[in-house]
């Protein structure tokens, strides 16, 4: 019989996935209904599996989530490795590369996915060629990617509370740090910098809006910057990302509130921007080390 020829799948298609038999069982998370765009996530648990030959039409990280060490068996690209796996491992999927593989017990892992066509849009600010070529990563350790991957998994757990910023931002470090160490081509630093009056509009439009669920892209047009030199160029002059400034801002605009109106904390939480409550109340004793009620009461 001729061999099955390996078909190209949208891996953040979750029913793509069961047809074709890349996984036995839906993911047990997804990013799929928080309108993240910048990044999609899914996170797992599937039984001792093979995975047939496919192409992947996203760049995929897959990060293990284990206690005990496993073997695993994975082609990329025509190589072909077997591993015993431990905690944190990571393995690179760059798109449109032949990848299939087998693991012989049932796994947790979370999946990063991210789509070509956004790396691309950094590719002239990071690299010498509008094409990225990624290197594949066989289940070797990268503690960055493990932090970024568990950071966004509590996202999912937390069903999205925080913003689409904070996957913005997260999605944006992934970004670079992948160009800085797995990209085939050199990569350049810029070595521009930004003043106060080229980031004033987006300060003013961050503050007029904190209500909203922003993101990095929308912040980035008001001063005509791709979001990825602007996450950079904030940095630079702030000392702190966009979204922790958002966060910063969000919880000074609350202490104003509890402080001058009766408003109840949940309706503060709203008019801040915090999708609820619990998480308002999360991130404000975060910042200030006491909840947003002994706040008030403290006044």
């Amino acid at each position: 019989m001729p061999e099955v020829q390996p078909i190209s799948v949208d891996v953040t298609q979750q029913d793509l996935l069961l047809q074709t038999q890349i996984f036995p069982r839906p993911s047990l998370l997804s990013s799929e209904t928080l309108g993240w765009e910048s990044i999609h996530v899914q996170h797992h648990r599937q039984p001792s599996w093979e995975v047939p030959k496919h192409y992947n039409q996203q760049h995929v990280i897959c990060i293990k989530h284990i206690q005990n060490a496993y073997r695993t068996e994975h082609t990329l690209d025509g190589r072909r490795e077997s591993h015993r796996v431990g905690d944190g491992s990571i393995l690179l999927i760059p798109a449109q590369i032949e990848h299939g593989g087998n693991w012989d017990k049932e796994i947790n892992f979370t999946l990063l996915m991210l789509e070509p066509t956004h790396i691309v849009q950094i590719a002239h600010e990071f690299v010498d060629t509008d094409r990225v070529n990624l290197v594949p990563l066989f289940n070797e350790p990268d503690a960055l990617i493990h932090q970024i991957g568990l950071a966004l998994l509590s996202e999912l757990k937390s069903e999205g509370v925080g913003t689409r910023l904070y996957a913005d931002s997260m999605a944006t470090a992934l970004w670079v740090h992948l160009l800085k160490k797995y990209s085939t081509q050199p990569l350049r630093e810029s070595t521009h910098s930004v003043g106060n009056n080229q980031l004033r509009p987006a300060i003013e439009f961050i503050n007029e809006n904190l209500d909203k669920d922003l993101k990095l892209a929308e912040i980035a047009a008001v001063v005509n910057m791709s979001q990825f030199y602007f996450a950079r160029m904030f940095k630079q002059f702030m000392g702190i990302s966009p979204h922790q400034y958002v966060v910063q801002r969000r919880i000074e605009r609350s202490q104003q509130l509890l402080a001058k109106t009766q408003l109840s904390v949940a309706q503060i939480a709203c008019q801040v921007g915090f999708s609820n409550q619990s998480h308002f109340t999360a991130q404000f004793r975060k910042a200030t080390g006491i909840t947003p009620k002994g706040y008030r009461n403290s006044l």
